[in-house]
């Protein structure tokens, strides 16, 4: 359960950190900067508090959780790396 969730974390925290970016559409370069740096500040609250909440809340067990963080990140870079 625990890496499951942990999976679900970085999959949602790169879902939030997607539609913040692509939020205001075409847009001249300064904005589309703001929103990068809004994106990533956001999607970093997002994981703290997920962490947060899976650890102290939910009381899940820390390595699977942290197995499952890394394994959907990894996966995350390697789609990436080959659909770019």
């Amino acid at each position: 359960m625990a890496t499951w969730y942990g999976g679900g974390v970085i999959a949602i925290g790169n879902a939030l950190f997607a539609w913040r970016l692509y939020a205001d559409g075409i847009a001249p370069i300064r904005r589309i900067a703001r929103a990068v740096y809004a994106a990533e500040v956001m999607k970093w609250v997002w994981l703290v508090l997920a962490l947060y909440l899976g650890l102290a809340v939910f009381g899940l067990a820390p390595l699977p959780l942290i197995i499952g963080v890394l394994a959907a990140q990894v996966a995350f870079w390697a789609a990436v790396g080959i659909f770019r």
